[in-house]
């Protein structure tokens, strides 16, 4: 039986967070940065495998924020498609509804409408 979605943060909860936790929402800010930088692999890819991680555990925060988020740093839609079959190997149909979610999000992003810019204090920023 799938478990319930916890209510996405507001504005106000991630700086919030932030402040009660400053630690440990640092390391974490700090871990992201470099996780997702240029190294062996680009960061484009690293970007890609997280939207197909994002996508198998069914994260929306979280492909909202890597769609903007490879969209914004160069990924093309012959690149995500590629990601997506795989996000589709490894979930079944259920992938294929995620991949769909993914798709649209990317699109969006490319066209800079239908979803609010991601950023810390955004309620799509779950890992940002």
């Amino acid at each position: 039986m799938a478990t319930k979605n916890p209510s996405p943060a507001t504005s106000s909860d991630v700086p919030a967070l932030r402040r009660l936790r400053p630690k440990s929402t640092g390391s974490l800010l700090r871990l992201r940065e470099g996780a997702y930088s240029d190294g062996a692999l680009p960061a484009r890819y690293k970007l890609l495998t997280s939207l197909a991680i994002s996508a198998v555990i069914k994260c929306d925060p979280c492909i909202a924020m890597y769609a903007q988020k490879a969209a914004q740093s160069g990924v093309t839609v012959e690149e995500l498609g590629e990601i997506l079959d795989v996000v589709m190997a490894m979930a079944g149909c259920p992938g294929e509804a995620w991949a769909e979610k993914v798709l649209g999000y990317y699109r969006s992003s490319l066209q800079g409408v239908g979803m609010e810019p991601v950023s810390p204090g955004s309620s799509h920023a779950c890992c940002d």
